[in-house]
């Protein structure tokens, strides 16, 4: 779910391409999963930033925008994954902010969501083997209670090490789906 797509200017909304993709899912038969992600321009904190779609949302608008899709969503989505591919800085193309405020916005999505929709499950922004620097950096600043699925991006990949930053910085081991895989 594109932020800037649903909420193109603050107090304005279009779920019209959203509101499409949920209606061809559920014709199938198929449980829809609705990773929310990128920065509306409009709401980043640093409007001038280079990229200000991948940078730091504002709190406030960032919980609105959790809280409308949990709200016009609910029945329909009950598996939110939060961001895609966080990383440290220069390492992603869809994150360039700090792991202190991914697991802000982590738990600002978590809980609002949560508020709504109890029995969903919120997943962390997927991840493969090269993002424990950055998992291990939101473990220590707290991340572990704020989602309940670890989604895994790609083949060939071992949660083990994941599980290993759980435990180390005490947080039970979290179970895991995949995500997104790619063909080799």
């Amino acid at each position: 779910v594109y932020w800037h797509r649903v909420q193109p200017a603050r107090g304005q909304w279009d779920f019209r391409s959203f509101d499409q993709t949920a209606a061809i899912f559920a014709e199938q038969g198929i449980e829809l999963q609705a990773i929310l992600c990128y920065c509306a321009p409009w709401a980043a904190r640093d409007p001038g930033a280079k990229r200000p779609e991948k940078a730091e949302p504002e709190p406030e608008a960032w919980k609105t925008f959790c809280r409308e899709m949990a709200k016009r969503y609910r029945g329909r989505v009950r598996f939110w994954e939060v961001w895609n591919e966080p990383h440290l800085r220069n390492y992603s193309c869809y994150w360039h902010d700090t792991p202190e405020n991914y697991v802000m916005l982590l738990k600002s999505a978590y809980q609002t969501i949560k508020k709504l929709q109890p029995e969903s499950k919120v997943w962390i922004g997927g991840m493969a083997l090269r993002y424990l620097p950055f998992y291990e950096a939101i473990m220590k600043l707290g991340a572990g209670p704020y989602f309940d699925y670890f989604a895994m991006h790609g083949h060939g990949q071992s949660i083990a090490p994941f599980h290993a930053l759980d435990r180390k910085y005490g947080s039970e081991p979290h179970p895991w789906v995949s995500s997104e895989w790619h063909a080799s």
